[in-house]
């Protein structure tokens, strides 16, 4: 399983973004395919996974930003995700981009 084009994400509070998995197999994910995760732990980030939905061999996930941990400070502008599913159980390691957008 890999990361489905670049990954970009907002860091903002609440803001959405959006991150894609493909499979190799049209038969690997399934309506009972989760979402567990979605973080970047070098950066201490995380997301909010608002909905997961698959077609074929794409999982397409929708997360929402959470108020990163450095108040004041300028957040990083790119990183390390990992991206965590069940049912296949997997974990995905992509780089991605960060803005720090409250207004998209």
């Amino acid at each position: 399983m890999s990361v489905n084009g670049a990954a970009g994400l907002n860091v903002s509070n609440g803001k959405p973004s959006f991150i894609s998995l493909l499979s190799s197999s049209n038969s690997e994910f399934s309506s009972t395919t989760a979402v567990t995760s979605v973080t970047d732990s070098t950066h201490g980030l995380s997301w909010t996974v608002a909905k997961s939905q698959f077609t074929g061999n794409i999982l397409m996930i929708k997360v929402k930003g959470t108020k990163p941990p450095f108040e004041g400070d300028d957040p990083p502008t790119s990183g390390t995700v990992t991206v965590v599913t069940t049912s296949p159980a997997c974990t995905v390691t992509t780089t991605a981009g960060y803005v720090d957008d409250p207004n998209p």
